[in-house]
């Protein structure tokens, strides 16, 4: 039975098992193994799942393969990035995938399920992103800058346009209401 470390959206973190594992229905049926818990199973939509550690750590690679591997940014809905290399290619399921991956620090490998509906994207390349984002470093850098600048330069000049801006006079009945005027007959 496969070993599974659950992390919910909240954070909160279920250590639990079961027979069978994939994410081809929307729900999981676990066993806990959670101390202190008093249930003995638990049905869990996906949708409540961040992610799903499957399974205990993988021998690493070698260092001419993992060199070799795409590197993966995964942006999940909340903002977070995790970065890894993916030392084969996903599985991917009705209702998420699973990805084999070595952390960037390389230390430690494991299968890494993931729910499609906690990601935003699944990024693969040559180098990791260097700036939080969605911004790449090295080549589009200055592209980056560039358009950083057009903004800047459209928001000042939109303010200053509405600096000037004032509201069309109200009709002249409306300024005699306002006026306390009373009406022309």
């Amino acid at each position: 039975m496969p070993e599974l470390v659950v992390s919910f959206l909240d954070g909160e973190v279920l250590y639990a098992s079961t027979a069978r594992f994939d994410l081809d229905g929307p729900v999981l049926d676990l066993e806990i193994a959670s101390l202190g818990h008093s249930a003995e199973r638990a049905l869990i939509p996906l949708g409540a799942v961040r992610q799903i550690r499957v399974g205990e750590s993988l021998p690493l690679p070698s260092a001419e393969h993992l060199a070799a591997c795409p590197k993966l940014a995964i942006h999940f809905i909340g903002g977070e990035v995790l970065r890894a290399w993916a030392v084969s290619t996903a599985v991917l399921q009705q209702h998420g995938g699973i990805w084999d991956v070595v952390h960037p620090d390389g230390t430690e490998r494991h299968s890494l399920a993931i729910p499609y509906s906690a990601l935003k994207a699944v990024f693969s390349g040559r180098q990791w992103e260097l700036r939080p984002g969605g911004a790449s470093g090295g080549a589009g850098d200055g592209r980056e800058r560039e358009i950083e600048r057009l903004a800047t330069v459209h928001a000042a000049r939109e303010r200053h346009r509405l600096d000037g801006w004032a509201p069309p006079p109200p009709p002249r009945l409306l300024r005699r209401l306002r006026d306390g005027s009373p009406p022309r007959r």
